[in-house]
This record gives C-alpha cells, structure tokens and sequence, in this order.
C-alpha cells in the first residue's frame, strides 16, 4: 500500500533526482532524509510509481517530431527552420556520415607451389605516383607476375 506521503516524495523526486531532497520535501524526518530515500527507492511500488510518472512526463518520439515539425513551420528565421530540418532529419536516419579512410596498405600474395616472383601493378590517378607493392586502400590493384604477363 502506497501512502499519501510515498505518493508526494515520488513527485518531487522525479522533479530533482535528489533522494535525501525529497525526502525532505515530502515531511521525512530531516536527520533521517538520506536513509529513507534510499529505502524507499528499493522499493517496487515506489519504483512503479517513479516508471508511471517517468512515462507521463516524457515525450513520444512522435510527439518529439510533431513538436519539431511545428517549429519547422512556425519559424520566421530561416537559420531555424534548417536547424529544425536538420534534427528531424537526423532523428529519421536521412543524413549520413561520411568517412573517408585514406591510409597505405600493402599487400603480399604467397603460393605453394610456386617460387615465381610476384608484384603488385598499382592503378592510380596518378601514374608516375603508383608504387609497386603498396596500394592505398581507396586505390584498385591487379596482380601481375613478372615471367608472365597474361596471368
């Protein structure tokens, strides 16, 4: 059973996320605030409670978008209006971060049954910049061995 005092030190608990404060707040002994917080919030009902309230206080994520739609319109300055663009667009997934990895890689090819020299021909926008045997890893290689050029 939940008492009216219970009922009040959620309220204020979910105001300030201060246990000993609301406590306090809710007519329990001062000396004693900390203590009582913290048995109170072991408790289920009370954790029930603090869920129920939780859920009313927070907003759907349709409700999120709804409001930011509305200030999407409502805007008179265009710089918030693509802010308000911005966030839904983001909150939908329609923006996408782009990485670009630049690095050098090299690549080695071994075989087993044969002894035949091998090398890497690298293409590269840059022709007189190709390296033989490295590869950027945003660059195409092909491999070529040297007794055997249609291989």
């Amino acid at each position: 059973m939940t008492t009216r005092r219970q009922i009040v030190f959620v309220e204020y608990y979910v105001q300030c996320w201060n246990g000993a404060l609301a406590a306090r707040k809710a007519g329990y002994a001062p000396r004693s605030a900390r203590v009582t917080a913290s048995k109170l919030l072991t408790k289920d009902n009370i954790q029930a409670l603090i869920q129920k309230k939780i859920d009313e206080l927070v907003m759907s994520s349709d409700e999120c978008l709804i409001g930011i739609s509305k200030l999407a319109r409502e805007a008179e300055k265009n710089q918030d209006k693509l802010r308000a663009l911005k966030m839904i667009a983001q909150i939908r997934g329609m923006l996408v971060d782009r990485i670009k990895v630049d690095q050098r890689v090299q690549v080695v090819f071994e075989y087993e049954d044969s002894n035949d020299q091998e090398t890497e021909a690298v293409s590269s926008p840059d022709k007189d910049n190709a390296v033989e045997g490295e590869a950027s890893s945003s660059e195409v290689g092909s491999k070529v061995r040297k007794d055997n050029p249609s291989f």
